[in-house]
């Protein structure tokens, strides 16, 4: 508990810096996220008996990241396209053998974990002075740290025995309740509490799809390269999620520019 609390205050004030600063060093912080990922991604997979092409899959997400900043969604669509038919060409070329499992896994190691990214790097850039993006992220936090005390003391109905066992339905509804107060407290009003509501549902739906990775490759952790709260998929699991269920509506409520 203790190694928890002591990341959380030193990663916090960390990752809120950057979001502010924006530009080069949150993307850099957010390149160097998808690289540690990916690799547990793929450790992951390999758990699992499961073969990706790691290099391929993890040239494609830097290549989304560095392009998503200066070009935005319709461009960087186009990319994603494009590169994931040059990576079917590279691996049908190396690997015929199992080919359909290499390719399903390493692409959707891509795009399980570079999309969300680039999305949050799209959000920022139409974002004066990280505004929206500080609201997604305290959001999610809200989410992780109700979720976790609340499911650890009042915990008492399984919300998905099969994929993990301790969390539990008081613990996501009072991890839901958190992120809507905090979403309302950055906008106040039905918009702010709607964000609140796509933003939890979407941490929650993050967190046991990670367990199922977890669970089918019968580990605890994803790594162990955060004290006390395990490896990066184990912490911004719930954020890849939620940032995509609630970039669309952000999008909508700034006009569309991007």
């Amino acid at each position: 508990m203790l190694k928890r609390i002591i990341s959380a205050l030193v990663g916090i004030p960390v990752v809120l810096i950057l979001i502010r600063y924006g530009g080069v060093p949150l993307q850099l912080f957010l390149l160097v996220l998808f690289t540690v990922a990916f690799f547990e991604y793929s450790r992951l997979a390999e758990y699992m008996n499961i073969k990706i092409k790691f290099w391929e899959g993890l040239l494609g997400g830097v290549f989304i990241l560095l392009w998503s900043w200066e070009y935005a969604t319709s461009v960087l669509q186009t990319l994603i396209i494009l590169w994931v038919y040059l990576m079917l060409y590279f691996i049908i070329m190396q690997d015929i053998e199992n080919s359909l499992s290499i390719i399903s896994a390493t692409i959707f190691g891509l795009l399980y974990l570079s999309v969300p990214l680039s999305m949050f790097l799209i959000m920022r850039k139409f974002d004066p002075n990280g505004y929206w993006c500080t609201m997604v992220m305290v959001g999610t936090w809200a989410f992780d740290s109700t979720a976790y005390f609340v499911g650890r003391k009042f915990g008492r109905h399984k919300l998905a025995s099969v994929l993990s066992p301790l969390k539990s339905w008081e613990g996501f509804i009072g991890g839901l309740l958190a992120t809507i107060v905090v979403t309302f407290l950055f906008l106040s009003d039905f918009r702010g509490i709607l964000i609140g509501l796509l933003l939890g549902l979407g941490v929650q739906a993050g967190d046991l799809f990670e367990s199922l990775l977890k669970r089918e490759a019968n580990v605890k952790d994803s790594g162990n390269i955060i004290p006390g709260h395990g490896g990066v998929l184990d912490r911004f699991d719930g954020f890849l999620v939620g940032v995509v269920f609630v970039f669309p509506l952000i999008r909508f409520i700034v006009g569309g520019v991007w």
